[in-house]
């Protein structure tokens, strides 16, 4: 024989986990004459009393989830995450692409430069390498061919200054240790009378 609490826990999992409400009406009805004291009678009545009006109208919508067939919240909302996602990628991919064209934009300036230095015009030189040096202020190679210049006309203090910024970008550059020992020889020359 089976206890009240036992019959309305088969009851509701009939009614709401399996949707058979017909048995689960009868043993709802076996919980009030049962046991007419307890409180899953109690429960039992009000199951009933929702069983009794869903068999009345069954498309009131007071019976109907609350959520039934989405209202297309959900797909707003995975719309709104896939927009935001490609705005991000959109967003990387043209700060990558101008980040490109102005690391182009000043390798072109330094290949400028080395032909002006070539043909022996080194204050054009000079003014292509400090363009270079404005247009992308990383790029080592403009600070070092600039202080390669700067060097060669005698401005060694102008040349240590350029090595010294080279060196904070790119301070595992193979020629920078042999352009501090020229650096530093001229540097004793310049103070050797």
């Amino acid at each position: 024989m089976s206890s009240a609490i036992e019959l309305y826990k088969e009851a509701y999992d009939l009614d709401y986990n399996k949707g058979d409400s017909l048995y689960a009406e009868v043993l709802y009805k076996e919980i009030i004459a049962r046991f007419p004291h307890s409180d899953e009678k109690e429960y039992a009545q009000v199951h009933l009393e929702r069983i009794a009006k869903l068999k009345g109208n069954p498309d009131d919508p007071t019976f109907k989830p609350l959520r039934s067939g989405g209202s297309g919240v959900g797909l707003s909302v995975v719309c709104f995450v896939l927009l935001l996602m490609i705005l991000t990628a959109l967003g990387f991919g043209g700060y990558y692409g101008y980040r490109r064209y102005i690391r182009q934009e000043s390798n072109e300036l330094i290949i400028h430069g080395l032909i002006s230095e070539k043909n022996g015009n080194l204050s054009e030189a000079i003014q292509r390498y400090e363009q270079a040096q404005k247009v992308c202020p990383r790029n080592g190679v403009a600070y070092r061919c600039l202080a390669e210049v700067y060097l060669h006309f005698g401005k060694v203090h102008q040349a240590d200054l350029l090595t010294r910024q080279w060196e904070l970008l790119h301070p595992y550059d193979i020629a920078l240790k042999d352009f501090k020992q020229r650096l530093a020889d001229s540097t004793r020359r310049e103070h050797t009378p």
